[in-house]
């Protein structure tokens, strides 16, 4: 199981993904409940933003330990 440190803690990336869904589910409620453009939308949405990151940030660091670059080409594949 994949873990990132976030917060100053562990997080699993099992974890981080409902995270991701539960703050995309109340967004998308508080938009409907009070406008695209509240405050309330705003904040989770920049909560959704910050967990986000963390996820593709894990995703890339474990993908890129797996990629070879050939200088001599434009080329990248998987090793």
């Amino acid at each position: 199981m994949s873990s990132i440190k976030m917060r100053g803690c562990m997080v699993d990336m099992s974890s981080l993904a409902k995270k991701i869904a539960l703050t995309r589910q109340e967004m998308i409620a508080l938009s409907t409940k009070y406008g695209i453009d509240s405050p309330f939308v705003l904040e989770a949405s920049e909560r959704l933003d910050v967990l986000l990151n963390e996820y593709h940030k894990q995703n890339a660091s474990t993908r890129n330990k797996h990629v070879a670059i050939n200088m001599n080409s434009d080329s990248v594949w998987q090793v």
